[in-house]
């Protein structure tokens, strides 16, 4: 049921990334300002379920678990203009960004087929470690944690 629940989501989620690569890659800033106002709620909730359905606290990394000072749910919110405004002025960090979207969208991909709708998987295994670290990654750049991470060498996974 877990497994289910969570791979739903996981199909919006990935919808989400992909128009916020999109969005990212032509500028478009008002759209990246208007998702930022609830993405990262549903990003916070995100952390919550998986941990839920792994009866687990630690079933993300724990940059993942973010603090609600770093967002406001509001479509008029200083934090959300700060960090679209940081976005803004490094170009660098925005192909960052896009590059672990992309990332991220393959490695939840990833985790779908081998965990969430194999019927046949060993319920023992957890296959998420990819999912996990992409999902990590992205959290940091997304909310220009520092450090920053490594990204994959081009042509390259996790």
């Amino acid at each position: 049921f877990e497994a289910e629940q969570i791979n739903d989501v996981c199909k919006t989620l990935i919808k989400t990334l992909d128009d916020l690569e999109k969005d990212l890659q032509r500028s478009r800033w008002g759209k990246c300002l208007y998702l930022d106002a609830y993405f990262p709620r549903f990003l916070n909730g995100f952390y919550y379920l998986v941990c839920a359905a792994r009866n687990s606290q630690g079933a993300l990394p724990p940059v993942a678990r973010i603090p609600d000072s770093l967002y406001e749910v509001s479509q008029k919110s200083a934090k959300s203009d700060k960090r679209i405004a940081k976005w803004r002025q490094n170009p660098e960090h925005v192909i960052r960004l896009r590059i672990i979207i992309k990332e991220l969208v393959y490695q939840i991909k990833q985790w779908q087929k081998k965990e969430l709708t194999n019927s046949r998987r060993n319920r023992e295994i957890a296959y998420s470690e990819k999912f996990e670290e992409a999902y990590g990654i992205f959290i940091r750049l997304y909310f220009n944690l520092k450090p920053p991470p490594e990204l994959p060498k081009k042509g390259k996974h996790l």
